[in-house]
C-alpha cells in the first residue's frame, strides 16, 4: 500500500491535537511508575517545554513570523531529543545531566569571579550563583557510558544521518550565520542583490513539520514512562496521520 504524500495542514492539524491533547491529558494527572521517578524529574518538565514551544510556534506563525520559529524548533528537537535519552539511559542519564550541568555552572562563576564587573556581570548575584554551585551537587554518573552532546546522541541512537541534520539546518537558522543573512537578499538578474524587509523562507512547512514530529516524541516519551500508556493508541493514530517515526530508536551498543 502507498503513502499518500503528507501535506502541510496535516502536520498543522497534528500539532494542534497533539496541543489540545496534552493540556486535557495533563488536566487528568500523570501516575508514573515507581521505577521511572527519578528520571521524571527531568523528562516531565523537557516534555512541557516541548510543547509550549509548539503552542508559541503557532502563535509565531499566526503573526507571519514562521522564519523566526527555526529558534523554537531547533530548542524544542533538543529538548526532545534529550528527555527521550534520559528515559532510556535511566538514573545513569539524570545523574550525568546534573554532572554536565554543575560542571556548567561551576565554569561560569569562576570566570564571572575572575573577570572585570562588566555591565552584565555586575546584575549578577555572585552568592546567588555561588548557593546554586553548592546546593546542585549531583551523584557520580559513569561519563563513558553515558553522553550529553546532542550529535553523540544522534550517533548513538543511529539517528546521526537523519535527525542530526535537520537539527544543524536550524542552527543554521538561530546563530548569525550566512545563512540567515540570504533570506533578506534577493538576486538580480544582473548579478546585483537587492535587500528585503521581511525574510522568505526557503523551505515553507519545514520548521512546521519538524516541530510536529518533536511535540509527537516528547509525548510519547511521557507516555511511556506513564503507568498503562493510556494514550498509546491515540498517539498511534496521530503518528499514522504524519507518517512520524512512532518512537525515537533505543541507543545502539
Amino acid at each position: 500500500m502507498v503513502e499518500h504524500p503528507v501535506a502541510v495542514e496535516d502536520y498543522r492539524e497534528a500539532l494542534r491535537r497533539l496541543l489540545i491533547g496534552w493540556n486535557m491529558h495533563t488536566a487528568k494527572g500523570i501516575e508514573i511508575a515507581v521505577e521511572h521517578r527519578g528520571v521524571i524529574t527531568l523528562v516531565y518538565p523537557w516534555v512541557a517545554q516541548v510543547h509550549r514551544f509548539g503552542d508559541a510556534f503557532l502563535g509565531l506563525e499566526k503573526r507571519g513570523h514562521s522564519h523566526e520559529a527555526h529558534v523554537i524548533v531547533r530548542s524544542a528537537l533538543e529538548h526532545a531529543m534529550m528527555a527521550h535519552w534520559v528515559a532510556v539511559t535511566g538514573d545513569a542519564g539524570v545523574a550525568s545531566r546534573y554532572a554536565e550541568d554543575d560542571r556548567l555552572l561551576e565554569q561560569l562563576l569562576k570566570e564571572a569571579k575572575g573577570r572585570p564587573r562588566d555591565v552584565t556581570t555586575n546584575t549578577w548575584d555572585m552568592d546567588l550563583l555561588q548557593q546554586l554551585v553548592d546546593t546542585n551537587k549531583p551523584v557520580g554518573a559513569n561519563d563513558e557510558k553515558v553522553v550529553q552532546k546532542i550529535n553523540q546522541i544522534c550517533q548513538r541512537l543511529g539517528v546521526l544521518n537523519t535527525i542530526y541534520p535537520a537539527y544543524r539546518v536550524h542552527s543554521w537558522f538561530a546563530h548569525p550565520t550566512t545563512h540567515s543573512t540570504s533570506v533578506y537578499l534577493v538576486m538580480l538578474d544582473d548579478g546585483s542583490v537587492a535587500l528585503r524587509d521581511k525574510p522568505i523562507d526557503p523551505a515553507p512547512g519545514a520548521t512546521l513539520s519538524m516541530l510536529a514530529h518533536c511535540v509527537y516524541w516528547a509525548r510519547r516519551v511521557l507516555d511511556d514512562l506513564t503507568v498503562g500508556r493510556p494514550y498509546e493508541e491515540w498517539l498511534d493514530e496521530i503518528g499514522s496521520s504524519i507518517q512520524v517515526m512512532q518512537r525515537l530508536p533505543e541507543p545502539q551498543p
